[in-house]
Parts: C-alpha cells; structure tokens; sequence
C-alpha cells in the first residue's frame, strides 16, 4: 500500500518498487551515462480547473501519452539538469536548486506549458533523493532529470489543458578537469534569432547526437562549439556547456545571452565570483566573440585559458579548437578552470565553505 511523505508543506504519495535493482546492479553502467535509472521517479499532474494534483513517487515506468500529445508534434517539452551528490559527512548536497527551479518555470513559458511551482519543484526533488538516497554513489554524483511534457489529447493550437512533471535519476560518473577537444560547427547552428534558444527544450539538442558523431569520427574531437546561425564567426556555446575565454589580469569574457544561449547555472556562479572580486566590476563581461578575435588575442598572447561549464561537465579547459578544414588551434590551459573545478566539488563535498548560501543539504 501507497503510503504518504510530507515534504515542505507537500503530500506526496510513495508506492515502493516491489522488485528493485540494488544500488550494486544499478552501479555497474554508471561511466555509460543515462543507460540505468533508480528503481522510482516522481510525478505529479496539472490540468486545467484542477491545477496541481496526485504528487507521487512510483516505480520506475514508461509513460502514457496520447498520440495526439503536443509534446510529440509541437515540441511542447522542457527539462532542467541538476545533480546530488554526498558530503564528507554523508549528507546528501543539491547545488541551487531554486536556480534550475526558476529556468524550469521559464522554459515552460517559452513553450506555453503550465510552469510548475518553485516549491513544488524542489519538494518533488527532495521526496524522490530521500526515497533513492542509497542510489547516490560515494565516487559519482546522482543526475537529475526534471522534465514536463503536454499531455493534451488534441491537436492544433489550443491551449494546454494537461501537462505531466516527472523527476528521473540516473548514477553518474564524476566529470574530469582534463582538456578535450572541440569541433567549431561552422555549418549547423544550435538555435536561431528570435527563437527558443534561451530556453531547454528539446528541439535546441535535435542536432547535438549528428553533430557530435560528425566530430568524433572525422575530427577526433569530443564535442562541438556552435556559431551563430546569422555570423558563423560568433561564437555561441557548446551542445551542453557554456563557453568561457579568460584573459591576462583576471579577466573572463562569455558570449552574451541575447535569445540564443542557454543561462547556465554554472556560467551565472562563474561571473558572480568574478566579479565580487573586482571592486568595479569591471573583469566579468558578456559580449560578442568571434574565432577570428580569438586568433588575434592568442597570437598576442593576452588568452590566459578557454574553458567550458555546465552540471553534468563541471568545469572543463579546452585542448584545441578544430576547423572544418581540419586545422587545429591548440588553447592555453592556464589555471582558472581547474580553480573553478575544485571550488564547485568542495561546495559539493563540504569540503568549502557556502559563504552564498547557494548549497541545499538533506539530511
């Protein structure tokens, strides 16, 4: 029988799996990222006239959805990508979750679905880490995967009458501080002017698993760097991570958001720390930079390092950016990023003080 957990003011339904992987079969796919979920999810429902309903942790399922389901022909979906991990002390550390819960809400507008609460949101994520406490790996981290789907079973463009929010999590290997290589996509573009850009959706990845294929087997590189559809020197941002150039003096530039880039949690802590170390603020910019800058400042040798960020990846350096035709232009290491790198895992790990408050711990 179901029985009921109160979380912040939230009851929450919990059905137990009655055939559970153990956390040790679970473990065993845990460097093949997404290939093996914990044994419960969480989801609750929204429908229009009776708004928010049935919070509940079940078993790990597929879904039902009708065929007419806007989320399978208008791309009516939005996801967020956090990650638990354990402190020294065994507690488990959720990185500012308001933040995602925020971005979530925004995503759902962008795509006209219900958004769903900030509280509800984190009450969801707390019920399903408690009940999957033991799935969080003493040397990995647990990724999360919020995402909501419309449900309505019509099609045309009406208003969303159902939309689903479920919580889904899978063991993950911890991210590594050594530098790989990237494609600079010079052909396809991520997401266009005007558009869903700024928002994570689904359709701004439809051609990540392509472009990611086409730079491993003909260029050898482990991700890819996209330009602007409108100025394809205009660097944007990586599939899943957010570009970052720092320069001599401590300065750190990332390509302005306009409506294009994704907000990333991390890239907003980045230039937050930067910046509350210069008294004038002056050494954190968001701006336009193209590859052809990028050229000019290496050759004067005012490029200190060029590094990524995102949940999943941490803080990562570049090795070298790659050409379509096949050139390769090797990137300074520097030190900042693997700087960043430990601050993040010693927030983590409790191993560094949260003088932000930006840490959610449950016990």
């Amino acid at each position: 029988m179901p029985t009921t957990r109160v979380i912040d003011g939230f009851a929450i339904s919990v059905e137990k799996n009655p055939v559970p992987q153990t956390p040790e079969e679970v473990f065993t796919t845990i460097k093949t990222f997404g290939k093996q979920w914990t044994p419960h999810m969480f989801m609750v429902d929204w429908e229009a006239g009776k708004g928010w309903h049935d919070a509940r942790i079940v078993p790990y399922q597929n879904l039902s959805i009708p065929p007419t389901a806007p989320c399978l022909h208008y791309g009516q979906e939005g996801f967020e990508g956090m990650k638990a991990t354990r402190t020294r002390d065994g507690r488990i550390a959720l990185f500012d979750p308001k933040a995602n819960a925020e971005r979530f809400m925004k995503t759902a507008k962008e795509v006209d679905m219900e958004p769903v609460p900030v509280d509800l949101f984190i009450a969801g994520l707390k019920a399903l880490l408690l009940q999957e406490r033991d799935y969080i790996p003493n040397d990995g981290n647990l990724y999360i995967r919020p995402t909501e789907v419309g449900m309505s079973p019509f099609w045309g463009a009406e208003d969303t009458n159902h939309c689903l929010f479920y919580i889904i999590v899978t063991p993950a290997a911890n991210s590594s501080p050594e530098p790989f290589d990237a494609l600079v996509e010079s052909i396809h573009s991520r997401a266009g002017p005007g558009g869903t850009g700024s928002a994570k959706v689904g359709g701004n990845y439809s051609r990540l698993t392509a472009d990611k294929k086409r730079a491993r087997e003909q260029f050898g590189c482990a991700d890819v760097l996209y330009t602007a559809a409108d100025n394809k020197e205009l660097i944007e941002e990586f599939t899943v991570r957010n570009f970052f150039v720092e320069f001599t003096e401590g300065v750190v530039l990332t390509p302005e958001l306009r409506d294009r880039i994704l907000p990333g949690t991390t890239r907003n802590k980045i230039l937050q720390l930067v910046r509350e170390k210069d008294e004038k603020g002056e050494k954190a910019y968001e701006g336009s930079y193209t590859i052809e800058k990028l050229r000019q400042d290496l050759a004067k040798g005012v490029v200190k390092s060029v590094f990524s960020c995102g949940t999943s990846v941490g803080v990562q350096p570049i090795g070298n950016l790659v050409l379509n035709t096949g050139e390769r232009i090797p990137m300074p290491e520097g030190t900042l990023p693997k700087k960043l790198f430990d601050y993040f895992n010693g927030l983590r790990d409790g191993t560094v003080e949260d003088t932000h408050g930006w840490m959610v711990f449950l016990d």
